[in-house]
């Protein structure tokens, strides 16, 4: 057995001690450095924000609302408004953006720096809300945490389409984008409050339409929705669910004379991130009557 003289040995136990009280020391612990992260797009941010990084973000753009801790980070703006200057003036190595969110010419500028850029998709459903997961997940290291969150999604969505195999009617249903009685825009086939409602066991009222059209009442009227669907802010601007009535040829469709008004969160329901169930579980329960106990039991 090797034996140290005495000089040895309070080297070597003046090493361990080093060690123990500074784990970073060791030759074999890899360090963890936090990123300096910038986020252009509201799926994005929350996604990031459940991969565990919401304290490494630094500054986000004007959509990123959710978590509310968000909207006390520097903004780097809206689209058009976003500068190059602005996102290196924040100090980011990181940044992560919807495809097209950013202008070309900004992304070249920032690719003549040491910022690391990624354009990812805009999720519009369930299946490009997974991979938008792992494709974050990936770029931060955190392969497993983002598995484990799609999981915890994937059966929270067996749990919410057992519920819905229970109802025997696909109400008719129109999202209205509006701020006041004057100015609307209501959603076709081919967008996010299409998907939504699909997931929920409904369907569009106005499917022949593609994308986002002016509304009018006479499109109102023929579309005769069982259901109008408004974002929470833009319900409360029309006062109440009788100020919706206001809304030209609304008091003559099945959901004016019902009252039969849905509020759901805009980013929430539009974003297709994280909170994918939570929306669909809201929505499905408003439209849903007969099981919104069960859907309800769900809620975390």
């Amino acid at each position: 057995m090797f034996k140290m003289n005495p000089l040895q040995s309070a080297i070597y136990f003046l090493t361990v001690n080093i060690l123990l009280v500074n784990p970073v020391l060791s030759f074999n612990k890899k360090v963890q450095v936090n990123r300096k992260i910038i986020t252009a797009g509201s799926a994005i941010t929350e996604v990031v924000c459940a991969l565990g990084h919401c304290d490494d973000i630094i500054a986000t753009d004007r959509t990123s609302t959710y978590p509310e801790k968000m909207v006390t980070l520097p903004s780097i703006g809206y689209r058009n408004a976003i500068s190059a200057e602005n996102i290196i003036a924040q100090g980011p190595d990181l940044v992560l953006a919807e495809k097209g969110y950013v202008k070309a010419e900004i992304i070249d500028q920032l690719g003549s720096t040491k910022i690391e850029f990624h354009a990812l998709l805009d999720p519009l459903s369930f299946e490009d809300t997974k991979t938008l997961i792992r494709k974050i997940a990936k770029i931060l290291g955190k392969g497993p945490k983002g598995e484990s969150l799609i999981e915890g999604m994937e059966s929270e969505w067996k749990e919410i389409e057992s519920s819905l195999s229970t109802v025997s009617k696909r109400p008719k249903l129109l999202f209205v984008l509006a701020h006041n009685p004057g100015a609307q825009m209501i959603a076709g086939g081919e967008t996010f409050a299409e998907n939504l409602f699909k997931m929920a066991s409904a369907q569009n009222a106005v499917p022949q339409l593609k994308g986002f059209k002016p509304l009018n009442a006479e499109a109102l009227i023929n579309a005769n929705p069982d259901y109008v669907v408004f974002g929470n802010r833009a319900l409360a601007g029309l006062g109440s669910k009788k100020g919706a009535l206001e809304i030209p040829g609304m008091a003559q469709t099945t959901a004016g004379k019902k009252l039969q008004f849905v509020s759901l969160d805009l980013v929430m329901m539009s974003n297709f991130g994280p909170r994918l169930m939570q929306a669909v579980r809201s929505l499905a329960s408003q439209i849903h009557p007969e099981i919104q106990n069960e859907l309800s039991q769900y809620d975390k």
